[in-house]
C-alpha cells in the first residue's frame, strides 16, 4: 500500500539486499543472548510481503519469544492466518484508520485495501489470533473515532488503540495530518467525550 503517514517511505526501485534466513536467525540468537529481549515485533512497510517472515517468527517462538506481527492485513487468508498461527504469534495488530472504504482507503493509498484488511482481520480472528487495530491519529480521520471503534467491535476486534502520528516518512511531507498546540483542549474535550461513550456503551 501507500498509506500517506508511513514512517517507513522508501523507494523500492533502488532496489535491496534482503537478509538471509540465517542472517535473521543470528539477529534474534544475538537479540536473545546479548540484550535480553523478550518481544519481538515484525513490522515494515509490510512484513508479510517477506516469504521468509513465517519461519523467522516461528524461529524467534521456538527459542522463547513473544512475537507479534503488525500489518496491513490485506494479504491475510484463511491459509497465511494458519500459517500465523502456527507460528505462535501472539497478537496481530492492524490499522484501522476509517470505517469505511470511503474513510479508509483514501489513507492507503489503494482502492479496495479497506475491504481487504478487513478480511484479514477477520480471518486472524476466525483462526483464533487476538487482532488489535491501530488508529493513527491525524486531522482527517480521528474524530470518526467512534464509528471505527464501532465497526472494529462489529468484526470481532476487542483491543482499539489510538497512536500519535510521528512526523516522518510521509507525515513530514503531508504537514496538514499533524495536530498542533492550539488544538490541544479540542482534542481533550473529544477523547473526554469519547471515553464516557465508550464506558456507557461497551462497559
Amino acid at each position: 500500500l501507500h498509506c500517506i503517514y508511513c514512517f517507513a517511505a522508501t523507494r523500492t526501485e533502488h532496489g535491496f539486499a534482503e537478509l538471509t534466513l540465517e542472517d535473521y536467525y543470528r539477529i534474534l540468537n544475538e537479540a536473545k543472548q546479548i540484550y535480553s529481549t523478550i518481544d519481538i515485533h515484525f513490522t515494515g512497510g509490510e512484513p508479510l510481503l517477506s516469504k521468509k517472515t513465517l519461519s523467522v517468527a516461528k524461529y524467534a517462538k521456538s527459542i522463547g519469544f513473544t512475537t507479534r506481527i503488525l500489518t496491513n492485513a490485506t494479504l491475510i487468508d484463511d491459509k497465511l492466518a494458519k500459517g500465523l498461527k502456527s507460528t505462535g504469534c501472539e497478537k496481530v495488530e492492524s490499522n484501522m484508520d476509517g470505517y469505511d472504504a470511503k474513510t479508509y482507503d483514501c489513507f492507503r493509498g489503494v482502492a479496495g485495501s479497506f475491504d481487504a484488511t478487513i478480511r484479514g482481520i477477520k480471518a486472524c480472528i476466525e483462526n483464533g489470533i487476538p487482532v488489535r487495530c491501530n488508529v493513527m491519529e491525524t486531522k482527517m480521520n480521528i474524530f470518526g473515532l467512534k464509528k471505527i471503534v464501532d465497526k472494529a467491535y462489529e468484526i470481532g476486534v476487542r483491543e482499539v488503540c489510538v497512536v500519535p502520528l510521528e512526523s516522518g516518512g510521509r507525515a513530514k511531507v503531508n504537514t496538514q495530518l499533524a495536530f498542533q498546540e492550539d488544538d490541544v483542549e479540542e482534542l481533550r474535550a473529544f477523547y473526554k467525550d469519547v471515553v464516557q461513550w465508550f464506558d456507557e456503551k461497551y462497559g
